[in-house]
Order: structure tokens, then sequence, then C-alpha cells
């Protein structure tokens, strides 16, 4: 078990604030970042702002509240995250970007600390490849919305050492996340079987099969989907899905995840999803 327990969250995003929110409600002292500073303190404020909501519903109390926003620190420099006992990066889905950010963590950061990616797409042996603490990085995958889905993909890469898989998956528990296993392959096990799915609902809209309200009922009433495929890509964000199906059709052509051209025409439109109030349905 990690004694300090100090988490290090770069990316302060959906995914970002997702999981420095999840580890600074149970206890953790997070350190959060962005390359773009002011993301980050936006982002503080919308944690501020769920805590408040879930305090005005009773689901937590002002002490709970107060305590999370305490364990959370803003920070301005990477070299911040030097002794942190795990980092783990939440930037965008850009392999180039990741293996940049990664680098600089591989060379600032102390021997003991473990690398961690949220990619949820890009193979780990690829992020792994500049690296020179291979046996101490691992993907830790966590679902959106972070602080509400139980699920977290740990994936090991070649060279991660069984230590390093057994501290990041006793981590996960102990932050009340159930983790899953997944071998270092394209999209790993959710994204995988998941985004054929969210890929032929935007075809059956785009052709004109059926409606964006009857296409997500059809999975809600019919597969028992909590939220529909089109609902969800919305929730993810379309450029999010895009770059995601780009990814996995590059790594396994032909089947099922050359992007329906509906998600470029929306990401061109600036048509994100939730997080610009308009998607397949606007918010």
């Amino acid at each position: 078990m990690l004694e300090k327990k100090k988490i290090g969250v770069i990316g302060a995003g959906i995914m970002g604030k997702g999981i420095a929110l999840v580890f600074a409600e149970q206890g953790y002292n997070v350190l959060l970042s962005d390359l773009n500073n002011s993301k980050t303190q936006k982002a503080f404020q919308e944690m501020s702002a769920t805590l408040e909501k879930d305090l005005q519903k009773g689901r937590i109390s002002s002490k709970d509240k107060e305590r999370a926003l305490k364990n959370i620190v803003i920070s301005k420099s990477i070299s911040d995250f030097s002794n942190c006992d795990l980092v783990i990066e939440a930037i965008v889905e850009k392999q180039k970007d990741k293996q940049s950010l990664l680098k600089k963590l591989d060379q600032i950061c102390d021997a003991r600390t473990i690398l961690a990616t949220n990619t949820s797409t890009i193979l780990i042996s690829q992020l792994a490849k500049s690296l020179k603490r291979k046996d101490k990085f691992i993907g830790i995958h966590f679902i959106n919305p972070a602080r509400i889905m139980k699920l977290v993909e740990i994936t090991p890469g070649p060279k991660t050492s069984l230590e390093t898989a057994r501290i990041s998956e006793e981590i996960i528990k102990e932050i009340k996340k159930d983790p899953i296993i997944s071998q270092d392959s394209p999209g790993f096990v959710l994204n995988r079987i998941l985004f054929p799915i969210i890929n032929q609902a935007a075809y059956c809209l785009q052709t004109k099969v059926a409606g964006k309200e009857e296409i997500d009922k059809a999975l809600k009433l019919g597969a028992n989907f909590p939220m529909g495929p089109l609902e969800l890509a919305d929730l993810i964000g379309i450029d999010t899905c895009l770059l995601i199906l780009q990814e996995l059709d590059k790594k396994l052509p032909n089947n099922g995840y050359k992007p329906c051209p509906i998600f470029k025409k929306m990401v061109k439109a600036k048509e994100l999803g939730r997080k610009t109030k308009k998607g397949f349905y606007q918010y």
C-alpha cells in the first residue's frame, strides 16, 4: 500500500477532473494540472459545484465537501509532480501529446512514482517506447463519468512489473471502484465492444433508419442500456468519439470502426456534445 498517497492528475478536462475528484473524496491528496492553466481553475470550480449539488441533495455532508476540496491542490508546473506516488495523465487522446508528457514525467518524477495513462485506445506498449521506467508504467482507464462509473480497466504493458500492476489494482479497489485486467490490445475491453455500437447508431441516424430518440430508445428498452448510444456519444464528447474510432479503425481495419461521416461534420461545426451544449441533442 502506498504510504503518502499523493496522486497527480494531469489534464483537467471531463476525465481529469472526474478522476481527481474520485481520489479526493476517498481521502487522497491530489495534485491537478493542465497544459492550459485557466482550464485547471475552471475545473476546480466545476468540481466544487458538483459537490454542492450533492450537498443540496443530501448525498454528502458539508464536511465531506470541505474535506474533498481541501485534498485538491492546483499546480501550474509539471515539476510539482516529482514526488507523487502515482501520476495519471488524462490529456487529449493523441499519441504524440501523451508520449511527450509522459517522457517529461519520466525524467522528473521520483524513482518510486508509478506513471499511468487514462488512454482508452492507444496501446500501452506504444506510449511506453520513450520511457526509461517501463516497469513502472501502466494503463489505468476510468470510464466517463469517472465519479459514477464503477469500472476501471487496468492494462499492463509488456514491461510493466507485477508489483506495479498489484499496487495499481489495490489503489483502484481502495477508491471503491471495480477493476478488470485487460491485455494490451486496441480499445482494451470496453471501447472495443462499445464503439461499434455508437458508430452504427450514428450510421442509423445518418441513413434515416430512425430518429435519434428512437435509436436510443431501442438500446435502452431492447438491450437494457441505461443510456442510449447517441446520448452516450454526447456525454463522451463527439470529438473524443471521432479520435477513438479513428484510432481503432487504424489498428483494427474492417471491423466496424470506420467513423460515420456525421462525426467529422459535427466536430467541424463544434457540436461536441454536452461540453458545447449541442451534439446529437441540445443541452
